[in-house]
């Protein structure tokens, strides 16, 4: 909590205000409501008005909420901070301004009101420029503190996954254990075919084709294991390959178009024509994650606000942190093809 903020408001009930169950720990709030939430439903609540209005806001007074994340706090688990936003950057604000500067001009006569007008709409353009900066610094401020849990988070998935580092690096000797249904069973899906293998050396060899790359045979046998890393938020990271995951987000920003529509897979190929997904990893920040490459994102998508907008680690991240593989992974089959 910031210098300036009000003290932290004990709640007068005990009940969460919104699921109305009994809360063992409430929330303490920024602002001076005196209302109880659950730690789930405020930060969802929180969620819902940061894409609403373009801001998170108390779901009881309307308040302007601060939200920081502290990567230190609980253990080394992290847990997010709340104080009072002192800055109004919400949709309804830039609306009322252009409002205020539209009308100006009624009693300056004739002519006075086209030019408030006018002054009012570039006005708006400039404010709202300000406004998506400003929304833009929120889920860039949080990704940044939250990365170096999520580091942590990877790093103990892979600790506990010790064969992926093992196929990373030489996979006809981490895989030769296997049955030959087992590596059957994974090369059917990875779309691969078993024909003409008559060893289990033969197999793993089609696997790696498959995959395309040792490094990424790892990163496709984690997703089939089923055992997922955990978010930062405390969701599960979902494998997702890079075509599906551009599929996932135009449907998020383009609802009114019906997946599998003839103008939905119009708008799909033009938002993917650069051969890229469209996606930003929030731990590298790298946008030109391409659609033959996979991410792993939150199952929460935007329902929490520590990622209001979804959250992504991207493969090379996923191999650097949890499978200790630095290098970008080669798109190229193992014969060099």
């Amino acid at each position: 909590m910031s210098v300036g903020d009000p003290e932290p408001q004990e709640p007068l009930e005990t009940d969460c205000a919104i699921c109305f169950d009994a809360t063992a720990e409430s929330v303490a709030l920024p602002c001076s409501c005196r209302i109880a939430y659950c730690g789930r439903c405020w930060d969802r609540a929180l969620a819902h008005s940061f894409r609403a209005c373009g801001q998170a806001r108390c779901p009881s007074c309307r308040g302007p909420v601060r939200v920081d994340f502290d990567p230190d706090a609980a253990g080394g688990r992290g847990r997010l901070v709340f104080g009072r936003e002192t800055q109004d950057f919400s949709y309804g604000r830039l609306e009322d301004e252009f409002r205020e500067l539209s009308t100006e001009g009624d009693e300056t006569g004739p002519g006075g009101h086209g030019v408030a007008v006018l002054a009012a709409a570039l006005s708006y353009r400039r404010r709202a420029a300000q406004l998506a900066e400003a929304r833009e610094e929120v889920v860039t401020r949080l990704a940044e503190q939250a990365s170096p849990v999520q580091v942590r988070l990877l790093e103990q998935f892979g600790a506990a996954q010790p064969l992926l580092r093992e196929i990373a690096r030489n996979p006809q000797e981490a895989l030769m254990n296997c049955s030959a249904a087992d590596l059957k069973r994974r090369l059917e899906e990875l779309g691969g075919s078993a024909q003409g293998c008559a060893e289990k050396a033969d197999l793993i060899a089609a696997l790696q084709s498959a995959a395309r790359s040792a490094p990424r045979l790892a990163v496709r046998w984690a997703a089939a294991e089923g055992a997922a890393p955990e978010c930062v938020c405390g969701g599960a990271l979902v494998h997702v390959d890079g075509r599906g995951r551009a599929r996932q987000f135009l449907k998020s920003i383009r609802p009114d178009l019906p997946e599998g529509s003839g103008p939905f897979d119009v708008v799909l190929a033009e938002f993917t024509s650069n051969g890229n997904c469209g996606i930003i990893c929030d731990l590298c920040e790298n946008s030109a994650i391409d659609l033959a490459s996979s991410l792993w994102t939150c199952g929460r998508g935007d329902d929490t606000i520590m990622h209001a907008t979804s959250y992504d680690v991207c493969e090379a991240c996923f191999l650097k942190h949890a499978v200790g593989h630095s290098a970008e992974p080669s798109a190229t089959s193992p014969d060099g093809a």
